[in-house]
């Protein structure tokens, strides 16, 4: 790439990818990261292809269909072809996406312009032990990702699991929203539960739950020592820290704990209540984090959804 770029000093490239571009960074090219389109852009993008008539006169149609689409470029294109071609209504294109178990083969248009097509070339491009971890990850309910959780997700040291996600950053398959902290966009988490489903048996996709929750499980019990450690219990002492995991020896670090993985911990507790599909924890895990959540995290009784009994 370097030897095609001109010398001319009055000379201005932009180079776009989705890959990192090092060669480039090394002689002074400023990398711009490109986040998803935000509502107000990704609704004049379906408005130049479909027309703006058209789309507006659906308005709650329409922000629905940019949050289904995450704000990204290929997934709207995908929409407004549909739109165009089919003739059909913002609101009809919404609910053929509402089930996020088919919304990524919904998207799937045509073999020029197929979602799909664009994240199996950022996954075939990543090494063995990573596609594994971008499988799992699809399985996980919860809505983040810490280096110590990916290694539970596929029995790995958290310092391995944290050049592994590094890796996904590289190939846009996963979003660093914090230090040490990655998201999958929805529709690339469903490209990789999916993934999961055609690729690994259903005891490998069991067995990576498990262990994820067994890992929260302990934690949220380390963590509610930490807090209280005279509280009288009637379970056994938590496991040991996994390596990686950082400390929290005060009641301050464990309760910061609580409140960064508070959403995490109440999607498994969703996921243990409804899934009947794929096993869940050891028994009592369930309520030893429920219990641990309730008692340590501020107003969590606010955020919590009510767990079918």
């Amino acid at each position: 790439m370097a030897q095609l770029l001109p010398t001319n000093a009055d000379s201005v490239v932009m180079v776009t990818t989705n890959e990192s571009l090092r060669e480039l960074f090394r002689i002074g090219a400023r990398p711009v990261d490109l986040p998803p389109l935000q509502e107000g852009s990704a609704e004049e993008l379906l408005a130049s292809m479909a027309g703006d008539d058209r789309v507006q006169g659906e308005p709650s149609a329409l922000a629905r269909l940019v949050e289904l689409c995450d704000g990204l470029p290929i997934a709207l294109t995908v929409c407004g072809e549909r739109l165009i071609d089919t003739g059909r209504s913002v609101e009809w294109l919404v609910e053929s996406l509402e089930d996020d178990r088919e919304r990524l083969a919904e998207l799937d248009y045509d073999e020029n312009l197929s979602l799909r097509a664009v994240f199996d070339q950022g996954y075939g491009s990543l090494s063995p032990e990573t596609q594994v971890l971008h499988r799992r990850l699809g399985l996980l309910p919860s809505s983040t990702v810490t280096p110590v959780v990916g290694a539970a997700a596929i029995e790995t040291t958290a310092r391995d699991a944290a050049q592994l996600l590094d890796e996904l950053s590289a190939a846009w398959l996963i979003e660093e929203v914090e230090s040490q902290r990655f998201r999958h966009h929805d529709l690339l988490h469903t490209h990789a539960r999916v993934l999961a489903a055609e690729v690994d048996t259903v005891e490998e996709q069991e067995a990576a739950i498990e262990r994820v929750v067994d890992y929260y499980v302990g934690a949220a019990q380390r963590m509610d020592r930490a807090i209280a450690a005279d509280r009288l219990r009637l379970t056994d002492a938590p496991p040991p820290p996994p390596a990686g995991e950082k400390a929290h020896e005060t009641a301050a670090d464990a309760l910061a704990w609580f409140e960064a993985e508070r959403s995490n911990l109440l999607a498994i507790l969703r996921h243990e209540a409804l899934s009947g599909e794929l096993v869940s924890a050891k028994p009592g895990s369930r309520l030893s984090i429920q219990n641990s959540v309730a008692l340590n995290t501020p107003f969590s009784w606010q955020l919590a959804t009510p767990m079918p009994t």
